[in-house]
């Protein structure tokens, strides 16, 4: 066990062939989430920041609308529960059964249908008239893969990352990539930050769960080192989310809304 950090555990492993040797792997933990009583779902997470995770999924799920929504969030570590008191809008969806989706995330799925089917309808869209330059994307994304430091040392966890026009300004990781995105989510509704001139990066494949979750925080580009699927990129060119893909080596792609890059000649 890695006492200093809770995230790693050590195992003793043999490695082909037959050498005895050990591994460090990111520490995968059961939580479950209880919203004003009620015990809405079980997240598989690194355990750090497990307010930030709750608050974040609460966010992107519409039991909190804004920062007035959330009334408490307190941690039980030993249960290994997070208990989250909020307003109106939770009572709402705690009064109503919900549909699930299977996401292309860890397990089965955490997103209701009427997060997709509001995105869909033209809910929350993103209208701003911010602009990045072409190298703050690739030296953020940079930034991000050099400080992603659980993924460096397991090679098994995501990391997700908030930055304005100049650097990153908050870096989460989880096993999950939309953990880590809830992390930031989170954190910044907990602190009331403005985050709707900044831009969301994450190491892993963007999904329309992804992008969903970029509209929910009002968030209008997003960056990933990996690709988009084909809803994703709809759905970006529906809401007004910038999406840029394959970000690595000096280049990019961008899949939509691409008049906020800037500097690309």
């Amino acid at each position: 066990m890695n006492d200093r950090d809770p995230r790693t555990r050590t195992f003793d492993v043999i490695t082909y062939p037959h050498k005895a040797d050990s591994a460090l792997l990111a520490v995968e933990k059961p939580v479950a989430l209880y919203v004003n009583g009620r015990e809405v779902i079980t997240l598989l997470c690194t355990p750090e920041n497990l307010d930030e995770l709750a608050v974040g999924f609460c966010r992107s799920e519409g039991y909190i609308e804004s920062a007035d929504d959330l009334r408490d969030v307190k941690v039980d570590e030993q249960a290994g529960a997070v208990h989250v008191e909020a307003g109106e809008a939770a009572e709402d969806l705690n009064n109503k059964p919900l549909r699930r989706m299977v996401t292309t995330g860890l397990g089965k799925g955490t997103m209701h249908y009427h997060v997709l089917e509001a995105v869909q309808r033209g809910g929350r869209l993103i209208d701003s008239d911010v602009t990045f330059e072409a190298e703050a994307v690739i030296k953020c994304m940079d930034e991000l893969s050099r400080s992603n430091a659980l993924h460096s040392q397991t090679r098994g966890a995501h990391g997700a990352a908030l930055a304005d026009a100049r650097a990153i300004r908050l870096l989460r990781d989880d096993i999950g990539r939309h953990n880590a995105v809830d992390k930031l989510a989170g954190r910044c509704l907990m602190d009331r930050q403005d985050i709707s001139r900044w831009m969301l990066l994450a190491t892993g494949r963007i999904s329309s769960e992804m992008l969903i979750k970029t509209v929910g925080m009002g968030v209008p580009v997003l960056c990933s080192m990996a690709v988009p699927t084909s809803l994703a990129v709809d759905l970006a060119r529906k809401t007004g989310v910038t999406l840029v893909g394959s970000v690595r080596g000096g280049s990019f792609t961008i899949y939509s809304n691409d008049q906020r890059i800037i500097g690309r000649e």
